[in-house]
């Protein structure tokens, strides 16, 4: 008689990604339909909210939407210890240097996103070299350069067998892109105001305004800063997350796999 699977056992990659994307659908929907369009007038029940809007609490710092983030953040870089330690532990140490720096980066990562350690790197070159633009700019790309770069050497020196999974590849890849995009916008958003042009233009040609007489500060910096940022953040922590689970499920299931820089069998 085949043994049943276990609960844990019946749960694939895409379950996980799914939900968090099924997440922001209903936060955007929820957000649309109670800020923008006030139905059954349950705008009401939100002014108790910062600044009187769902979305604005939602995908502000430190609630639901980042909170998802760090545990999606915290939970890939202890899958990256246990994952470094199975393989180191069948030999395939090669391998397993790309967990063990994949997490690191993502460490940096966790650390970033809950504690804004890269403003705080500001504070000391603006130390040496006085507040400005061109400063905190720099000072961000080469934070964020510095996080890629780990990564890509993560991929690039030991990532040849992580591409023979054809989930994880397609989850690290919409993982890595997510945070890329995200993290070049986040640095250089104060070049010629771009990010409070653009969240500007969403709110008066997408949105037509409809929050400007009821929103206390720049709705568009925040559209862009919160509703934007931390929903492709979201997505990026799910696909990590999610490729390291994948990756987990495939050598699971491929007991034969030797751990040779040319070599790769199942």
């Amino acid at each position: 008689m085949k043994k049943s699977k276990s609960i844990w056992e019946r749960i694939q990659p895409w379950h996980i990604f799914s939900l968090t994307l099924l997440y922001l659908v209903v936060a955007w929907l929820l957000s649309y339909f109670i800020d923008i369009r006030n139905i059954f007038n349950l705008q009401r029940y939100i002014q108790r909210f910062d600044r009187g809007f769902l979305w604005f609490q939602l995908f502000k710092e430190a609630q639901i939407t980042e909170m998802l983030q760090w545990t999606f953040l915290g939970a890939s870089v202890l899958l990256c210890g246990f994952i470094w330690g199975k393989l180191s532990g069948k030999g395939s140490k090669y391998t397993a240097k790309f967990f063990m720096f994949l997490g690191i980066g993502l460490a940096i990562m966790f650390m970033e996103d809950a504690g804004n350690v890269r403003h705080n790197i500001k504070e000391y070159t603006y130390f040496f070299f006085g507040r400005g633009q061109t400063v905190a700019t720099l000072t961000e790309l080469a934070f964020y350069s510095v996080l890629g770069a780990i990564m890509m050497f993560a991929i690039i020196k030991y990532g040849t067998y992580i591409w023979h999974s054809k989930k994880t590849r397609f989850y690290l890849i919409i993982g890595f892109v997510s945070y890329g995009v995200i993290s070049i916008a986040s640095a250089t958003r104060d070049i010629n105001d771009w990010y409070l042009k653009t969240g500007d233009w969403l709110h008066q040609v997408v949105l037509n305004n409809a929050m400007a007489e009821r929103f206390y500060g720049s709705v568009g910096f925040f559209l862009m800063d919160f509703l934007i940022e931390e929903s492709v953040e979201l997505i990026g922590a799910s696909a990590l997350f999610t490729a390291l689970f994948s990756f987990l499920i495939f050598i699971n299931n491929n007991e034969g796999y030797i751990d040779k820089k040319f070599n790769f069998k199942i």
